[in-house]
């Protein structure tokens, strides 16, 4: 399957998912105007647009190539599309093993802690090798983000987000309020 195909096809399941999501969550019952389906009809509206945006981009690329087929030979079109990278197994592994360890130490460690750690370790992942790793920035972006993410969760949805076995048992309280 050529890969403009495969993309086309990701972007119709994505855009299925999407619309099917979006029709499961308006059958929930709404009680405000913030309430439990808030977060769901956000996420099925992302997943929707994030559908719509792929095809887009792949009839936007398949227009910039059939111009660009038009003006090149047969020869240097084959030679463009065998030249595709190839997946990185490894950092898909990592990624999966992150994932693992988060669901399994979430409990225990709390969201704080856990997010942060998550988000740094993945951060530190993703970034290519030939690019200098800024380990500081990295730790400040994870930790700014899990206490934002935190905070939106107890003062705007007042869902309380796992605080830890591990830190309740040695008397640290996430739960406070620093205002």
């Amino acid at each position: 399957m050529p890969q403009s195909r495969k993309e086309m096809t990701f972007g119709l399941i994505v855009l299925a998912l999407g619309l099917a999501y979006l029709i499961l969550t308006m059958q929930l019952p709404r009680k405000a105007a913030i309430d439990s389906a808030t977060v769901p009809y956000f996420l099925s509206l992302l997943l929707t647009a994030l559908g719509v945006i792929q095809i887009v981009g792949v009839v936007r690329k398949q227009g910039a190539a059939q111009k660009r087929l038009a003006s090149e030979t047969v020869a240097a079109a084959a030679a463009d599309s065998s030249a595709a990278a190839r997946p990185d197994f490894r950092t898909v592994g990592i990624t999966a093993l992150l994932i693992f360890l988060y669901v399994a130490l979430l409990d225990h460690m709390g969201f704080l802690v856990m997010s942060a750690l998550y988000l740094f370790v993945q951060i530190t992942v993703l970034t290519p090798l030939h690019k200098k790793k800024t380990y500081l920035r990295y730790a400040f972006i994870s930790v700014v983000a899990s206490v934002f993410i935190y905070y939106t969760f107890l003062w705007a949805f007042d869902i309380m987000l796992p605080s830890g076995n591990f830190w309740y048992d040695r008397g640290i309280d996430f739960e406070w309020y620093p205002f």
